[in-house]
Order: C-alpha cells, then structure tokens, then sequence
C-alpha cells in the first residue's frame, strides 16, 4: 500500500497521466486519420466499362438487375449507357445518375524511365547538400590461441569502430571476419565478413579467391563476392581478375601485370532516373598495429583512426 501510495503522489506519475489523457482526448475529438487521406474517390464511370453486348439482365443469383442503352457510335467506339442496381452504401453517382454509367473506356500506360513526351527536351537538375564530415576511429584483433591459427591456413578477425557524421551521428560499427584456406597456400581461400551497424543495418560479404602459379613466373588472380544488407537486400556481385608475369634476367628483374574488376548492381529505376552529382571527396587515414605474446593466447592488435569530408561538386548540371 506504501509504494501504491508513492507512485500515485509522485511528480512523475501526473505528468505522465496528463500526458496520456491529453492525447486520449485530441485522438478523440480530431483523430489523425482525417489528415491522412491523399486523394477523394474517382468518378465511376473513369474505373468500369460495360461492354454493348450485355445479354443477362437479371442476375440468377442475387436477382440484380442489369440494363444497357446503345448511345451512338464514335469513330468505330461504342458509346452506351448501362445500369446496374448493385448500389453500395458508399458509392456515388456518375454524371448521368446513380448506378448509371456512360463510358466509352480509357486508356492507360506506365512509364519506367524517362518516358517518351520528353525527347528533345533539356532536363535540369539541381541538388543542394551541406558538406558530410565523417570522422571515425576502430580497433580490430586478431587472436590466437595456442599457435592453432597460421597465417596460411585459418585468420579470424574482431573489430569495432566509432564513427561521428555531421549528418547521422554517432554510430558503432561492430565487425567479424572469417577466412579459411582450402588448400593450405593461399591458392583457394574462402572468406566472409560482417558488418552491423546502428544506421545501415547488417552488412554480410561472403567472397571466394583462387590464385595461379605456374612454373613459368605468371602468376593469376581470380575473385568474386556478393554484398547483402538487411535494410536494402542484395546490394551488388563483384567479380575480379588479375595476371603477373615475373622473368629475373641476371640481376635485373622485368615485371608485367594487368587485371580487371566488374561490379553488378541489383538497383532498379522506376521513376525518372536523377542526375548524380559530382563530389569532392578529402580522405585522411592513421593507422598502428602492434603484437603481443601473453603465455598461450598472442595476437595482433591494429588502431585506425580516419576522416573525411564530403561536399558537391556542381550543384545544377543541364543535360
């Protein structure tokens, strides 16, 4: 009865009892949902369509009753005028009457892209961003116990990260990261990292990596992966290849590499597609990474600490 007593008699407790009846009342007399409403109903005879060749008048089943006038003809269109005695309470008269119809049907398309109606014609965009500075700090470890891990054959990482922006704030970006070597010298590696955080949501990347050696110093590289956020799905597939060629002539060596990426996008246009704009990207990183052995458990311990700044290049381009 005491503590009863203590929380009916406290501050906190009215105001939040005059908070709830304050919006109990307001729900009451002017409730939200008339605010929501974004358009009135259509005209009846802009959503139905009676053909001329209506043949059942009375319907055998709930014995409504069905009639059609033929009006006139229009350019090899028929225009008639049809009745239908299904009325519902909320339904509203046409322009010829209630439960009447006069409709020669219409015509509808829809545009993906930039439809045709725009040919020829100059499109301007105009976008206006304040600067985004980001700056960010993260740790990230990589343990191991009892030298089970080797450096060609398992790595598992641990990170976390804090980064600040201008335009999100605060926000924690915890990692993990997973890698195995399936032939025991970095020649087919499978990997995958995760990524959370408070603002993008999980961010999950499996990836594969082969590698060639010949006898002959060329050596190739051959990548893919995906990328999987739980907030925007499947972001992209990524695909990469490499090729080096290594010859040592006496006591001169002669390089030659060349490679090659591709990325796919899943991102679908259904609206008219934007203009991006150019950035100015200033990007600085630090970065430290020190090791240490304390009895059975050694591992590696890397700091980075980054910044950038973000702002438009032109902010109205003509096209």
């Amino acid at each position: 009865m005491l503590q009863m007593k203590k929380i009916r008699t406290s501050k906190i407790s009215k105001v939040i009892s005059c908070y709830l009846a304050i919006q109990l009342i307001l729900t009451t007399i002017q409730p939200m949902q008339l605010f929501a409403l974004t358009s009135g109903p259509s005209q009846p005879e802009f959503n139905s369509f009676t053909p001329i060749g209506t043949s059942d008048m009375v319907d055998l089943s709930s014995g409504d009753f069905n009639y059609n006038i033929p009006v006139m003809d229009v350019g090899g269109y028929p225009l008639n005028l049809s009745y239908d005695s299904g009325v519902t309470m909320d339904q509203e008269a046409s322009w010829v009457g209630l439960g009447w119809n006069l409709n020669v049907g219409q015509i509808n398309r829809q545009v993906r892209g930039i439809p045709d109606d725009f040919k020829g014609d100059e499109m301007e965009y105009e976008k206006n961003l304040k600067d985004r500075i980001t700056v960010g700090i993260s740790a990230q470890l990589q343990p191991s116990l009892l030298g089970f891990e080797k450096e060609d054959y398992f790595k598992a990482s641990l990170g976390l990260g804090i980064n600040y922006c201008n335009y999100s704030g605060v926000s924690f970006t915890p990692s993990y990261g997973l890698s195995f070597d399936l032939s025991n010298s970095n020649n087919a590696i499978v990997g995958m990292n995760v990524q959370t955080s408070a603002t993008e949501g999980v961010t999950v990347s499996p990836y594969v990596s082969a590698r060639m050696i010949s006898n002959q110093a060329i050596n190739g590289d051959l990548n893919a992966g995906i990328s999987y956020n739980s907030s925007r799905g499947l972001q992209n597939f990524s695909l990469g290849a490499s090729m080096k060629n290594v010859q040592r002539i006496s006591d001169k060596n002669s390089k030659f590499s060349s490679s090659g990426s591709g990325t796919i996008s899943f991102s679908n246009t259904t609206m008219t597609p934007r203009k991006r704009s150019a950035f100015q990207n200033i990007n600085s990183t630090f970065s430290y990474s020190t090791g240490r052995d304390v009895g059975a458990v050694d591992g590696e311990l890397e700091l980075s600490a980054t910044a950038s700044v973000q702002k438009i290049k032109d902010a109205v381009k003509k096209e």
